[in-house]
């Protein structure tokens, strides 16, 4: 019996790490259903803030990946900016599948390869996902406003300090690549990490007892 939950314990990240693999497989469809998904989260923040003067802000789902003259991705989904009082809007197309569902998956994987508990396994996937969700809608304002205050100078008329910060995090936190990949393994390990010195603290204390 105990043999057996060990062969378990070893053969689960083997399996959860095949399944995330496979999950990450660049299809369209997968792309296109995990955007529908996290608009109306991201959505639930954006779309009730102002940015600067008037300055708005919507997350929309694309229908098809689309890639336009002169991006730099291949868009899952689209910002669009308006202003209040004024008609059109500036549309900016993102990958989410590479800003946040990547990162997602990389920071499961992560967490699949320690040998602990399903439980603790499961809550610890549940704490990524969730941190890994409001880091992309941050990084979703983010851009936002680093927009506004580059393209729109008369929406959002930062003062010197502030846009240099807006332009120092978003050149520091969202040009580098790496950082979207360095981060979710830095948050999976972490997390794991945590609760195995949660888990060690009775069993100290019931020791001194």
């Amino acid at each position: 019996m105990i043999a057996r939950r060990r062969a378990l314990r070893r053969a689960g990240p083997l399996l959860a790490l095949a399944l995330l693999l496979l999950a990450a497989w660049p299809v369209a469809g997968v792309a296109l259903g995990f955007s529908r998904l996290y608009c109306p989260l991201a959505n639930a923040v954006l779309a009730g803030h102002t940015f600067g003067q008037r300055g708005r802000a919507r997350l929309q789902p694309l229908p098809a990946l689309t890639r336009r003259d002169g991006d730099s991705v291949t868009a899952d989904a689209q910002l669009s900016l308006t202003v209040d009082g004024f008609e059109g809007a500036i549309p900016l197309g993102i990958c989410l599948r590479r800003d946040v569902y990547l990162p997602l998956l990389l920071g499961i994987a992560v967490i699949a390869c320690f040998p602990i508990s399903a439980i603790r396994r499961l809550a610890c996937a549940a704490i990524a996902a969730a941190i890994t969700v409001a880091a992309g809608i941050a990084a979703n304002a983010l851009v936002v406003a680093e927009t506004f205050a580059t393209q729109l100078h008369g929406v959002y008329p930062p003062g010197d300090l502030q846009r240099r910060g807006l332009q120092l995090a978003y050149g520091a936190l969202l040009a580098p690549p790496g950082n979207r990949f360095i981060a979710p393994i830095v948050l999976g390990a972490g997390l794991v990490l945590l609760m195995q010195q949660r888990g060690r603290r009775p069993d100290r204390a019931g020791a001194a007892a």
